[in-house]
């Protein structure tokens, strides 16, 4: 039995220790070789996905997955249009880490530990009695409110949901809808702006009624949440931190990729 994983995470040393212990002859995909996918029965692509970026770096083709066999398993972090486009092409499915309700639980606990250590190194104030904006309240957004709660902040949560509203609500935290001009009426006290949402919520008029010594900080997927040229000629301090568990704490992460992995193929050797 042969497995193909691309390289790239940390997180995936876990995979591949996994693999060879489970007996598989396992290979890292080389973009300089030609690669015959045609021969393994578990592929791990890229956590990431595949995008056109990853086509062009890797030397890959629209249809790398068209010989592969039909029975192979393939895992990938997350969709891209992209990966979508090649499994329609190939007509083979894939299975999605991040899709897994489990996985995301507990991959929230690493990135919630990262994101509170990248804002104290970031700022020059604490965190207690800082005002936190956090856009999006989903497995990440939720824990991450409780934690900045319990350092002491002053938290403002940007949601879409009536039923996130009416839990926030219940709990006490400040909260608006993102869609309406709340948004303005919050971000020129902001300290620190977290945003958890793959798509631009901050307008150019949020922008530009922050405080210049305003930190933001953007953990969502692509295509992100800031356009960071913008950023920049505003003069206001960001980062983009994709990956934060492969990060912080890579064996932990690995290892919750590793059960997902095992619940699928452990018991097909």
């Amino acid at each position: 039995m042969k497995a193909l994983v691309f390289d790239g995470d940390i997180r995936y040393t876990q995979v591949i220790i996994f693999l060879r212990e489970l007996g598989y002859e396992v290979d890292m995909f080389n973009s300089t070789k030609n690669i015959d996918s045609s021969i393994y029965d578990v592929i791990v692509l890229p956590i990431l996905g595949i995008t056109t970026d990853d086509l062009i770096k890797n030397s890959l083709t629209m249809d790398f997955l068209n010989n592969a066999k039909e029975n192979v398993i393939l895992f990938s972090g997350i969709k891209t249009d992209i990966l979508a486009k090649m499994l329609e092409y190939s007509k083979k499915e894939c299975i999605y880490f991040m899709d897994d309700e489990q996985i995301a639980k507990q991959n929230a606990i690493p990135t919630v530990e990262g994101i509170i250590a990248d804002l104290i190194i970031n700022t020059d104030i604490t965190i207690n009695d800082s005002n936190v904006m956090v856009l999006g309240y989903g497995n990440i957004g939720k824990p991450l409110v409780k934690v900045l709660d319990n350092l002491g902040a002053n938290v403002y949560i940007g949601i879409i949901e009536e039923t996130d509203k009416k839990e926030l609500d219940k709990n006490n935290f400040k909260n608006f809808y993102t869609s309406t001009q709340e948004i303005n009426d919050y971000v020129s006290i902001m300290d620190m702006i977290v945003n958890t949402v793959p798509k631009q919520i901050l307008t150019k008029e949020n922008l530009q009624s922050m405080k210049k010594n305003v930190y933001i900080l953007d953990i969502a997927s692509k295509p992100y949440g800031i356009i960071p040229n913008e950023l920049e000629m505003l003069g206001i301090k960001h980062k983009i931190y994709s990956a934060i568990p492969s990060s912080v704490a890579p064996n932990t992460a690995g290892k919750i990729l590793v059960r997902k992995i095992n619940s699928i193929i452990g018991g097909r050797k």
